[in-house]
């Protein structure tokens, strides 16, 4: 038998497993481990205009170990839309300009993607390294068009899953993350 069970609370946990076989025999066993804070999220607000602003979300590996950042995705509230921004130069599948010219048509190979892109691409963080990820937030419906976007409102929030290398996956969402007033740069912390 097979059991998985989703931990959400930080701290020590206890697993108690009985097992009965036979009509008498039991046996019982205490297994204690610890959940920890696997990632910490910080993001960084910026205003570009009265409808939109700039988030940039940095994920740090707390761990001893390496993973693999499967998604990441800005969830936004009602009346505004947030977009990742990719440079174009990271996108693992993108052509390169560079492709032999002696080909022909009908028998050329697509160009490939080098190691080294494909690896920077992976979203592989190593321990206590970073990764970054930027999102422009924009109003998209005339009623926020109209208001725009005040200090305090909530932009959404910052959801990402990993993987270990044993095969262990996990999920994380940041605090909410507000708009910052007209003249600072906010700086917001979350604690799973």
């Amino acid at each position: 038998m097979l059991v998985s069970k989703k931990l959400t609370t930080l701290g020590t946990h206890t697993l108690r497993v009985v097992v009965h076989y036979g009509n008498a025999a039991v046996l019982r066993k205490f297994y204690r481990f610890n959940v920890d804070q696997p990632v910490e999220i910080k993001s960084t607000v910026g205003r570009i205009d009265d409808e939109s602003c700039a988030v940039v979300v940095q994920v740090t590996n707390l761990t001893e170990e390496g993973m693999t950042i499967n998604q990441v995705y800005f969830e936004s509230k009602a009346g505004v839309v947030g977009k990742r921004v990719v440079h174009k130069s990271s996108r693992a599948g993108a052509p390169s300009s560079a492709a032999p010219s002696s080909a022909s048509p009908s028998c050329a190979f697509p160009v490939l993607p080098s190691t080294a892109t494909l690896f920077d691409a992976s979203n592989r963080l190593d321990p206590h390294s970073t990764i970054r990820f930027m999102y422009t937030v924009t109003c998209n419906t005339p009623a926020s068009k109209t208001q725009g976007l005040a200090a305090g409102d909530v932009l959404g929030l910052v959801s990402l899953e990993w993987k270990k290398c044993m095969g262990e996956e996990g999920s994380i969402a940041s605090s909410d993350i507000r708009v910052p007033p007209a003249t600072q740069v906010s700086d917001e912390r979350s604690s799973c």
